[in-house]
């Protein structure tokens, strides 16, 4: 139609299609001695004679960084005091498991003492009780006489089944005594060699001890390391204590006093512009006197 404008044609615009470069050939043979190749390690400044210390561990001497030896030595001192924290625990558990098989053993003994008591007192009612008195019994209450009779051999059975048991509960609780009693001494004997004291060091011990009152029984139930070094210790305080005492029957000497003079000589100044040169030249004189 005429008069009509015409829209001007639109040219779609097509996205440009890039062209993939060429893929570049991949060399295996670089990667494969790259892969194989050994790693470089950042190599640290070799450090000087006085930047090292010795340090020796399990009987071997090797250097190490200067301040690494107080780690070291630190380290050492908490895996021995751990050790002596573990000793001592399994020490103690070892003691309160032998302190407790002692108890049982001796409340088994009471319990046996108790009941051997109840029948002792039973049979008591029976002492007068034999063959012949059974057999009298017999003939005026056979029922009441066989009762008494078998009651009374019940009890002389459970007496000597009991008696068996009383004496086993002895045996367990002696044994146990000696067993404590010989690791005792075991670790007093240890511990008193760790100090260097010698035989003769146990029996100043002992007879100080004894000399004290204790007596060996006592001494023994009680001894263990604590108590040897405190009877240690206590012997030599008991010796320097008498060597101090006054002997008995004297008397302190008294003090003596020193009475001030009167009139003490003035002392002369030397270096006073005011002294004589005869008193200086008498005072130099004294003091040279002196330091010979």
């Amino acid at each position: 139609m005429e008069g009509e404008l015409e829209a001007p044609a639109v040219e779609l615009e097509t996205p440009a299609i890039e062209t993939p470069a060429e893929e570049q050939p991949v060399d295996l043979e670089a990667l494969a001695e790259e892969a194989n190749a050994p790693e470089q390690e950042a190599e640290d400044p070799a450090l000087t004679q006085e930047e090292l210390d010795e340090l020796e561990w399990d009987g071997k001497k090797f250097k190490a960084p200067k301040g690494a030896k107080d780690g070291f030595l630190m380290h050492g001192d908490y895996t021995k005091k751990t050790q002596e924290i573990a000793q001592t625990r399994k020490e103690l558990e070892e003691r309160a498991e032998r302190i407790s098989q002692q108890a049982k053993a001796g409340e088994e003994e009471i319990q046996h003492r108790a009941t051997m008591h109840t029948i002792d007192a039973e049979l008591a009612r029976f002492k007068d009780f034999d063959w012949n008195a059974y057999q009298i019994a017999r003939q005026q209450d056979p029922l009441g006489a066989d009762e008494a009779w078998n009651y009374k051999a019940h009890l002389l059975a459970q007496k000597q089944e009991v008696g068996v048991k009383l004496t086993e509960a002895e045996t367990a609780r002696s044994a146990s005594v000696q067993q404590d009693f010989a690791k005792r001494m075991h670790e007093t004997e240890q511990y008193a060699r760790s100090k260097g004291w010698t035989k003769e060091t146990d029996k100043q011990v002992l007879d100080f001890a004894f000399s004290k009152g204790v007596d060996a029984k006592t001494l023994q139930g009680m001894m263990n390391p604590l108590v040897y070094e405190m009877l240690y210790l206590a012997r030599i305080g008991d010796q320097r204590l008498q060597k101090t005492a006054p002997k008995p029957g004297t008397q302190p000497s008294p003090l003596t006093t020193v009475a001030a003079k009167a009139n003490p000589p003035a002392r002369v100044d030397i270096y006073d512009p005011k002294t004589s040169m005869d008193d200086f030249a008498a005072m130099y004189a004294k003091r040279v006197a002196a330091k010979r």
